[in-house]
Protein backbone atom coordinates (compact mmCIF):
# COMPACT_ATOMS: atom_id res chain seq x y z
CA UNK A 1 0.00 0.00 0.00
CA UNK A 2 1.43 3.40 -0.98
CA UNK A 3 1.60 6.34 1.37
CA UNK A 4 -1.12 8.03 -0.68
CA UNK A 5 -3.44 5.02 -0.37
CA UNK A 6 -2.74 4.73 3.33
CA UNK A 7 -3.46 8.41 3.81
CA UNK A 8 -6.72 8.08 1.84
CA UNK A 9 -7.85 5.10 3.93
CA UNK A 10 -7.13 6.97 7.14
CA UNK A 11 -9.15 9.95 5.92
CA UNK A 12 -12.03 7.59 5.11
CA UNK A 13 -11.70 6.13 8.61
CA UNK A 14 -11.53 9.57 10.19
CA UNK A 15 -14.58 11.00 8.42
CA UNK A 16 -16.45 7.72 7.96
CA UNK A 17 -18.98 5.81 10.05
CA UNK A 18 -16.50 4.43 12.59
CA UNK A 19 -14.99 7.88 13.07
CA UNK A 20 -18.43 9.30 13.83
CA UNK A 21 -19.17 6.45 16.27
CA UNK A 22 -15.85 6.98 18.06
CA UNK A 23 -16.50 10.69 18.40
CA UNK A 24 -20.04 10.15 19.71
CA UNK A 25 -18.62 7.74 22.29
CA UNK A 26 -16.06 10.36 23.23
CA UNK A 27 -18.79 12.95 23.73
CA UNK A 28 -20.70 10.62 26.07
CA UNK A 29 -17.59 9.76 28.10
CA UNK A 30 -16.52 13.41 28.40
CA UNK A 31 -20.01 14.45 29.49
CA UNK A 32 -19.93 11.67 32.09
CA UNK A 33 -16.73 13.15 33.52
CA UNK A 34 -18.49 16.45 34.12
CA UNK A 35 -21.33 14.61 35.86
CA UNK A 36 -18.79 12.91 38.14
CA UNK A 37 -17.14 16.28 38.80
CA UNK A 38 -20.48 17.74 39.82
CA UNK A 39 -20.93 14.97 42.41
CA UNK A 40 -17.43 15.53 43.80
CA UNK A 41 -17.57 19.31 44.10
CA UNK A 42 -18.33 21.05 47.39
CA UNK A 43 -20.71 22.75 47.54
CA UNK A 44 -22.57 21.13 44.66
CA UNK A 45 -24.20 23.32 42.10
CA UNK A 46 -27.93 22.75 41.59
CA UNK A 47 -28.49 20.53 38.57
CA UNK A 48 -30.01 23.33 36.50
CA UNK A 49 -27.08 25.69 37.14
CA UNK A 50 -24.60 22.91 36.43
CA UNK A 51 -26.40 22.23 33.15
CA UNK A 52 -26.29 25.90 32.17
CA UNK A 53 -22.52 25.93 32.81
CA UNK A 54 -22.05 22.75 30.78
CA UNK A 55 -24.07 24.16 27.87
CA UNK A 56 -21.54 27.00 27.68
CA UNK A 57 -18.81 24.40 27.19
CA UNK A 58 -20.84 22.36 24.71
CA UNK A 59 -21.54 25.32 22.43
CA UNK A 60 -17.97 26.66 22.45
CA UNK A 61 -16.60 23.11 22.07
CA UNK A 62 -18.80 22.45 19.04
CA UNK A 63 -17.39 25.56 17.35
CA UNK A 64 -13.81 24.52 18.19
CA UNK A 65 -14.49 20.92 17.14
CA UNK A 66 -15.74 22.01 13.72
CA UNK A 67 -12.60 24.11 13.28
CA UNK A 68 -10.40 21.17 14.35
CA UNK A 69 -11.96 18.81 11.80
CA UNK A 70 -11.78 21.32 8.95
CA UNK A 71 -8.27 22.33 9.97
CA UNK A 72 -7.02 18.71 10.03
CA UNK A 73 -8.57 17.89 6.67
CA UNK A 74 -7.33 21.03 4.88
CA UNK A 75 -3.75 20.62 6.14
CA UNK A 76 -3.69 16.93 5.21
CA UNK A 77 -4.82 17.84 1.68
CA UNK A 78 -1.84 20.12 1.21
CA UNK A 79 0.71 17.27 1.23
CA UNK A 80 0.27 13.85 -0.32
CA UNK A 81 1.94 12.11 2.63
CA UNK A 82 0.36 14.22 5.34
CA UNK A 83 -1.34 12.25 8.08
CA UNK A 84 -4.76 13.57 9.09
CA UNK A 85 -4.53 11.61 12.36
CA UNK A 86 -1.13 13.09 13.22
CA UNK A 87 -2.40 16.61 12.57
CA UNK A 88 -5.56 16.03 14.60
CA UNK A 89 -3.53 14.49 17.44
CA UNK A 90 -1.15 17.47 17.62
CA UNK A 91 -4.05 19.88 17.31
CA UNK A 92 -5.73 18.12 20.23
CA UNK A 93 -2.59 17.89 22.35
CA UNK A 94 -1.62 21.53 21.94
CA UNK A 95 -5.22 22.67 22.19
CA UNK A 96 -6.06 20.92 25.45
CA UNK A 97 -2.84 21.78 27.28
CA UNK A 98 -1.90 25.11 25.71
CA UNK A 99 -5.55 26.05 25.17
CA UNK A 100 -6.37 25.80 28.86
CA UNK A 101 -3.31 27.82 29.85
CA UNK A 102 -4.04 30.57 27.31
CA UNK A 103 -7.75 30.66 28.18
CA UNK A 104 -7.09 30.92 31.93
CA UNK A 105 -4.54 33.72 31.38
CA UNK A 106 -6.89 35.55 29.03
CA UNK A 107 -9.69 35.27 31.55
CA UNK A 108 -7.48 36.79 34.25
CA UNK A 109 -6.45 39.57 31.86
CA UNK A 110 -10.06 40.17 30.92
CA UNK A 111 -11.14 40.45 34.57
CA UNK A 112 -8.25 42.82 35.29
CA UNK A 113 -9.16 45.07 32.34
CA UNK A 114 -12.81 44.97 33.33
CA UNK A 115 -12.09 46.24 36.85
CA UNK A 116 -9.48 48.80 35.81
CA UNK A 117 -11.46 50.33 32.96
CA UNK A 118 -14.93 49.58 34.43
CA UNK A 119 -16.04 47.68 31.35
CA UNK A 120 -19.69 46.68 31.22
CA UNK A 121 -19.03 43.26 29.73
CA UNK A 122 -18.92 39.88 31.42
CA UNK A 123 -17.93 36.28 30.82
CA UNK A 124 -18.60 34.64 34.14
CA UNK A 125 -21.08 36.74 36.09
CA UNK A 126 -24.21 35.46 37.80
CA UNK A 127 -26.74 34.85 35.02
CA UNK A 128 -29.72 33.78 37.14
CA UNK A 129 -31.97 34.90 39.98
CA UNK A 130 -32.37 32.60 42.96
CA UNK A 131 -36.01 32.34 44.00
CA UNK A 132 -37.01 31.19 47.48
CA UNK A 133 -40.52 29.74 47.26
CA UNK A 134 -43.14 29.88 49.98
CA UNK A 135 -42.42 26.24 50.93
CA UNK A 136 -38.77 27.23 51.51
CA UNK A 137 -37.54 25.45 48.36
CA UNK A 138 -35.32 27.15 45.81
CA UNK A 139 -35.76 27.64 42.10
CA UNK A 140 -33.71 29.56 39.57
CA UNK A 141 -34.76 32.03 36.89
CA UNK A 142 -32.40 32.42 33.94
CA UNK A 143 -31.41 35.92 32.84
CA UNK A 144 -31.60 35.02 29.17
CA UNK A 145 -29.81 38.04 27.66
CA UNK A 146 -26.98 37.85 30.18
CA UNK A 147 -26.60 34.11 29.60
CA UNK A 148 -26.54 34.34 25.80
CA UNK A 149 -24.05 37.19 25.98
CA UNK A 150 -21.77 35.14 28.23
CA UNK A 151 -21.91 32.17 25.83
CA UNK A 152 -20.82 34.42 22.97
CA UNK A 153 -18.01 36.00 25.00
CA UNK A 154 -16.82 32.63 26.31
CA UNK A 155 -16.70 31.19 22.78
CA UNK A 156 -14.79 34.21 21.50
CA UNK A 157 -12.36 33.92 24.41
CA UNK A 158 -11.58 30.32 23.46
CA UNK A 159 -11.27 31.18 19.78
CA UNK A 160 -8.30 33.38 20.72
CA UNK A 161 -6.16 30.35 21.58
CA UNK A 162 -7.40 28.54 18.48
CA UNK A 163 -6.19 31.46 16.38
CA UNK A 164 -2.81 31.34 18.14
CA UNK A 165 -2.64 27.59 17.47
CA UNK A 166 -3.35 28.11 13.77
CA UNK A 167 -0.44 30.54 13.57
CA UNK A 168 1.84 28.01 15.30
CA UNK A 169 0.81 25.25 12.90
CA UNK A 170 1.33 27.48 9.91
CA UNK A 171 4.91 28.19 10.99
CA UNK A 172 5.90 24.76 12.34
CA UNK A 173 3.59 22.46 10.37
CA UNK A 174 6.19 19.98 9.18
CA UNK A 175 7.73 19.65 12.65
CA UNK A 176 4.32 19.01 14.22
CA UNK A 177 3.41 16.40 11.59
CA UNK A 178 6.69 14.53 12.13
CA UNK A 179 6.27 14.56 15.92
CA UNK A 180 2.63 13.46 15.63
CA UNK A 181 3.56 10.55 13.36
CA UNK A 182 6.26 9.41 15.80
CA UNK A 183 3.74 9.41 18.66
CA UNK A 184 1.27 7.38 16.61
CA UNK A 185 3.78 4.99 15.03
CA UNK A 186 2.82 2.02 17.31
CA UNK A 187 -0.74 2.12 15.93
CA UNK A 188 -0.46 0.68 12.42
CA UNK A 189 -4.06 -0.50 12.02
CA UNK A 190 -6.39 2.25 10.73
CA UNK A 191 -9.31 1.11 12.95
CA UNK A 192 -7.13 1.03 16.06
CA UNK A 193 -5.59 4.38 15.21
CA UNK A 194 -9.04 5.88 14.69
CA UNK A 195 -10.18 4.54 18.06
CA UNK A 196 -7.09 5.88 19.83
CA UNK A 197 -7.15 9.29 18.13
CA UNK A 198 -10.89 9.93 18.21
CA UNK A 199 -11.73 8.29 21.53
CA UNK A 200 -8.94 7.25 23.92
CA UNK A 201 -6.50 10.17 23.67
CA UNK A 202 -9.26 12.81 23.51
CA UNK A 203 -10.94 11.23 26.56
CA UNK A 204 -7.93 11.92 28.75
CA UNK A 205 -6.93 15.21 27.15
CA UNK A 206 -10.48 16.56 26.90
CA UNK A 207 -11.15 15.22 30.39
CA UNK A 208 -8.36 17.42 31.72
CA UNK A 209 -9.46 20.35 29.55
CA UNK A 210 -13.17 20.34 30.36
CA UNK A 211 -12.66 19.50 34.03
CA UNK A 212 -10.30 22.48 34.34
CA UNK A 213 -12.49 24.81 32.27
CA UNK A 214 -15.49 23.92 34.40
CA UNK A 215 -13.63 25.37 37.39
CA UNK A 216 -13.21 28.61 35.44
CA UNK A 217 -16.83 28.65 34.27
CA UNK A 218 -18.33 27.86 37.65
CA UNK A 219 -19.94 31.07 38.87
CA UNK A 220 -18.54 32.30 42.15
CA UNK A 221 -21.74 32.88 44.08
CA UNK A 222 -21.26 36.39 45.42
CA UNK A 223 -24.19 38.51 44.36
CA UNK A 224 -27.06 36.26 43.37
CA UNK A 225 -30.35 38.10 43.12
CA UNK A 226 -32.66 36.50 45.69
CA UNK A 227 -36.42 36.78 45.22
CA UNK A 228 -38.86 35.65 47.89
CA UNK A 229 -41.98 34.22 46.33
CA UNK A 230 -44.99 34.67 48.60
CA UNK A 231 -48.13 32.56 48.63
CA UNK A 232 -50.13 35.41 47.04
CA UNK A 233 -47.83 35.28 43.99
CA UNK A 234 -48.62 31.63 43.27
Amino acid sequence: MTKFQNNKNEKDEFFGTMGIIHQLLLGILTFSLLVIKRYLEKPRRPWIIWLYDVIKQIISSFVLYAINIAFSYILSEERENSDVFAIYFMNLLLGCIGGYYITSRNLMLFEYAKKKYKLKISINEVYYDEIINSDNTKSYKLKTKTYIYEIIMWTLLQLIWKFILLIMFNNFKLLFIIFGKLCLKPFTNAHLKSFMILCVFPFFLNGFYYWSLDNLLKVKKKTVGVIVKNVEEE
